[in-house]
């Protein structure tokens, strides 16, 4: 190898390493101002809501929306952890689209769903701002939006 190609290799091995590092920076290092979950079904938004620490469950059948106590009064159970897929279908026509969204400890997961191949309830939560949960079958998604701001301090 001559002088000049390991001068450009070594010039492309630290351009690779320097934006490795940038990019694991942006990702580890950034903060948010302030985070929101935005609920749509075909490219209706649904709803929108803070991200916080406080349990916020969300029911949505055929796009209807039940919050936190209302699920609660209409599936009759003590409490929201009750939840299972059999109380749903049970309550619910087995026939209707059913997706249950749980926000937990500022992060964001797919409860429950009757959709076939349940994708979107092995999907891991979300977090952070762009991050997002598709339930292809119900054309339903779950998103993170949010302003991110890289923390020099």
């Amino acid at each position: 190898m001559k002088k000049t190609e390991r001068k450009i290799v070594i010039g492309l091995l630290l351009i690779s390493i320097i934006s490795m590092f940038s990019y694991y920076a942006y990702i580890n290092f950034s903060s948010h101002d302030q985070l929101y979950v935005e609920i749509t079904k075909e490219n209706e938004v649904l709803t929108i809501y803070e991200l916080n620490n406080e349990d916020q469950f969300d029911l949505f059948v055929e796009g209807e929306h039940y919050s936190n106590e209302e699920i609660i009064e209409k599936l009759n159970i003590e409490q929201l952890d009750d939840i299972t897929m059999e109380i749903l279908e049970e309550e619910f026509n087995t026939g209707e689209e059913i997706n249950l969204v749980v926000a937990r400890n500022n992060e964001v997961k797919m409860y429950e769903a009757n959709c076939p191949d349940k994708t979107c309830v092995e999907t891991t939560p979300i977090y952070r701002a762009g991050e997002m949960i598709v339930c292809a079958p119900h054309s339903f998604y779950v998103k993170i939006i949010g302003e991110t701001k890289l923390d020099v301090s």
